[in-house]
C-alpha cells in the first residue's frame, strides 16, 4: 500500500506528515495518542 501512487498522492504523505502506527495498537485516534499501559511497557 505504501508504494501505491494513490497513497503517494495524499497531501500529508507528500508533506512528510504521516507516521506509521501498527493497526493492532491504534484503531482510533484516541488509542493512538494514549500512553501505553504499565503492563504493556514491561
Amino acid at each position: 500500500m505504501l508504494d501505491s501512487p494513490l497513497w503517494k498522492s495524499i497531501p500529508a504523505v507528500k508533506a512528510g506528515q504521516v507516521y506509521p502506527v501498527r493497526y493492532t495498537q491504534a484503531a482510533t485516534y484516541e488509542s493512538a495518542v494514549r500512553r501505553p499501559s504499565r503492563a504493556a511497557r514491561t
